[in-house]
Parts: structure tokens; C-alpha cells; sequence
């Protein structure tokens, strides 16, 4: 179940890449570098890693995605300054980002828990992401933990927010929140139910339920030759 919870979640990651488009990761972006890489399969993506390298030419997944060997092998290179002139010109189509809370506004905290000047729990930052999560077209959100302590009614900290609506990829399903904090799918693997029991906000679900689809074989396949050390199971 672990496994094929993990492949659910970049096969969809994947699939929300679009052909001809331009995607960025930041730092400790295991499972989106490999949602690119599995793209780049069947797509014509642009990839700009957040260590300067654009499109790495890999063979199998490195051990991190910010790991020497994506330097070492790419197409060719840009100073982390210049992936702001990507996104200020509306060239950077998709980014990635997580947090430890995401709210129904899909406001995320990557600060702290607690409160500000005395957290209970001092978090990461946010990096690049207060201008970039507004300047690329695109933000796709992951939470490989779908729980009431991740998904609440209000973050404790907004560490970057967005006028436009999220979209959340789950372990258990997708979600679009903003002004409207909608169920677009479930995963195979699990059911409403889980989903509500386990969300801190009321979600707008639809009559007809849509199921996520699964991974194909040829998903599979693909993956397995990016990931042959099956770095990926080891993320859960």
C-alpha cells in the first residue's frame, strides 16, 4: 500500500505538467524532480533545477535532488537570480512547494508551530517561495501526510499565500482550496470518508465522486527506470 501510495502521488504530480512549459523545483524535492523526470518522458518540459542546472540529462534518480550529479550533467546553466527573470516574465509554468500546515485558503506555514515569538516548533522558512508561489502560473502543492495537524482550519503562520486556487496532491487525494476548498479526487487506495475524518476544514464534495486515476503500466515501468533504487519508498 505504501508503495503504490507513493507512485500515486507523482504519477499525479506528473500529470499535471503541461507539454512545452517551464517547471522548477527548490531544495528537498525528491518526488516532484522525479514527477519531472517522468514527464520529460513523454513531454517536451523545460526542468531549472534550484542549483543552476537546467535540464540534467539523468539516467536513474540521484540520492538527492539538489545532488552534485545534476550539475554535472546538465544541458546547461543559471545563477539562482535568473529563475526570478524566468518567473517575472511569465515564463515558469509550474513550482512545487509543501509546509508543514496548509489551510482552506491555502495559505502555507513553513515557519513555525506555535506561535511566532515563541514557537513550540521553528520550521525551514520559505526560501524563495513568498514571491515565487505568485509569480509562476502554476503551484502545485504536495503533502505526502494527510492529516488534521497538516490540513487546519487556519495556519498558525502564513509563510506565503495566493489569490489564485491551490492545488493540493495528497497521499489519500487531490484537493483545489481558496475561496472554494473542493475534493477533486480520491486516491484508489483510499475513500471519502478518510479524507474528511482526516481534513481540519469542511470540504465541498461533489455528488459524483471522481477516483484518481491509477498508474498505468507504462507509468510504472518508466518510474522504476528513473527510481531503481527505489529512493521514492523510502519517503513515507
Amino acid at each position: 500500500m505504501k508503495n503504490k501510495c507513493i507512485d500515486q502521488i507523482i504519477v499525479s504530480l506528473s500529470r499535471t505538467l503541461k507539454d512545452n512549459s517551464v517547471i522548477a523545483t527548490g531544495v528537498a524535492s525528491p518526488l516532484p524532480m522525479m514527477a519531472i523526470l517522468l514527464a520529460q518522458k513523454t513531454k517536451n518540459i523545460k526542468y531549472l533545477n534550484c542549483i543552476g542546472a537546467i535540464n540534467p540529462k539523468l539516467k536513474t534518480m540521484p540520492y538527492s535532488s539538489v545532488n552534485i550529479s545534476v550539475l554535472e550533467s546538465k544541458e546547461s546553466f543559471i545563477e539562482l537570480p535568473e529563475l526570478w527573470d524566468y518567473a517575472l516574465k511569465g515564463l515558469l509554468g509550474t513550482m512545487f512547494f509543501s509546509a508543514a500546515q496548509i489551510d482552506k485558503h491555502g495559505n502555507l506555514n513553513m515557519t513555525c508551530i506555535g506561535d511566532y515569538k515563541n514557537p513550540k516548533v521553528k520550521l525551514p522558512g520559505p526560501a524563495g517561495s513568498i514571491t515565487l508561489r505568485n509569480l509562476c502560473k502554476n503551484c502545485i502543492v504536495t503533502s505526502l501526510s494527510h492529516s488534521k495537524k497538516v490540513f487546519v482550519e487556519n495556519v498558525d503562520f502564513i509563510t506565503n499565500s495566493s489569490d489564485k486556487p491551490t492545488t493540493v496532491i495528497t497521499n489519500l487525494g487531490i484537493l483545489k482550496l481558496g475561496k472554494k476548498q473542493e475534493l477533486i479526487s480520491v486516491h484508489p487506495h483510499s475513500d471519502v470518508e478518510e479524507i474528511i475524518k482526516n481534513t481540519g476544514f469542511k470540504l465541498y464534495i461533489p455528488k459524483k465522486i471522481t477516483e484518481t486515476k491509477k498508474p498505468t503500466e507504462k507509468e510504472i515501468k518508466l518510474l522504476q527506470e528513473i527510481d531503481p533504487a527505489n529512493i521514492r519508498y523510502s519517503l513515507l
